[in-house]
């Protein structure tokens, strides 16, 4: 896929299937998850590739082993706030409203 000069700041969702990403000359500050691809992405003068060359010595494989262990991090304190509301007395009435405003939304 090339989508070179296009002033593109983000990616949509790409398949694993794809094999090539030549993507130069945009905006782009982050890529969707292509950790379990095999992809080969170009992306030079973006501003994501200054942030891989600075952070990640330039390895795209680093950089989503990264995101992809610190969306993991950010899923589980979720998830244990999820947790804290829903047992604890004092949210009681958020987790009340939250049902409810489900229910109305769904039902």
């Amino acid at each position: 896929m090339y989508c070179h000069n296009n002033n593109l700041s983000i990616l949509p969702e790409i398949p694993n299937t794809l094999t090539q990403l030549w993507c130069c000359y945009n905006n782009i500050y982050s890529f969707p998850d292509l950790s379990n691809s095999l992809i080969n992405i170009q992306h030079f003068c973006n501003p994501i590739c200054i942030y891989i060359n600075t952070y990640f010595d330039g390895d795209t494989k680093k950089y989503f082993e990264h995101h992809k262990k610190t969306k993991k991090q950010f899923i589980n304190k979720i998830e244990n706030w999820f947790l804290d509301c829903k047992y604890n007395p004092k949210y009681k009435y958020c987790r009340k409203r939250l049902m409810k405003e489900y229910d109305d939304l769904y039902n």
